[in-house]
């Protein structure tokens, strides 16, 4: 029973630092994809709600204190897409809300990337990370 209760902790403290977009562990073949370029656009995911009819969004190259703005604009759907940038690299956004006359600002960022993946599914193929930076209010 102990041995038993320990295996899952270690399981679980094993599996706990991954997010479920960059997660390999089950390859979703509908995602995997064949060939890809050495640049894509990185999904930004936004709240828009009644209080907050659009947002405005700042998108970095690096990290939000030392990277350089690649663009400001501002997002009136949930689901914003940024111009096309380079694989390998890190990138961040933030996005400002008002709540109950308070600005709270939402701040995501990662590394995108791309792995080969040889087994999972019928064919070779790619599996993109860190192409969605959630910046929805929690």
């Amino acid at each position: 029973m102990k041995k038993g209760i320990l295996l899952l902790l270690i399981l679980i403290a094993i599996l706990t630092p991954y997010s479920c977009e960059d997660s390999t562990l089950f390859v979703d073949c509908n995602k995997c994809y064949e060939s890809v370029s050495e640049k894509m656009s990185v999904e930004l995911k936004v709240t828009i709600d009644g209080e907050n009819n659009f947002v405005p969004i700042t998108f970095y190259h690096g990290d939000i204190d030392n990277g350089e703005i690649i663009l400001q604009d501002t997002a009136y759907n949930a689901t914003y897409y940024t111009k096309e940038v380079e694989i390998g690299e890190r990138y961040s956004a933030i996005a400002k809300y008002s709540l109950s006359g308070r600005i709270i600002h939402a701040v995501d960022g990662r590394e995108l990337k791309k792995k080969k993946d040889n087994n999972s599914c019928d064919n070779p193929c790619y599996i993109i990370q860190g192409d969605v930076l959630d910046l929805r209010l929690k």
